[in-house]
């Protein structure tokens, strides 16, 4: 999952207008957001 047209924001040396949505697990890898059932593209984040 991420958030897309953003404002540009500078994160380090790259312009960034995307932000992808992870949870740290237990041993604080980070797994990224997702969903395992299809939804339509541009659907909101309710």
């Amino acid at each position: 999952m991420a958030l897309v047209n953003l404002p540009a924001r500078q994160t380090g040396p790259i312009i960034s207008e995307v932000l992808v949505l992870g949870f740290a697990d237990e041993s604080g890898a980070v797994r990224l957001a997702g969903t395992d059932v299809t939804v339509p593209d541009g659907a909101r984040l309710a």
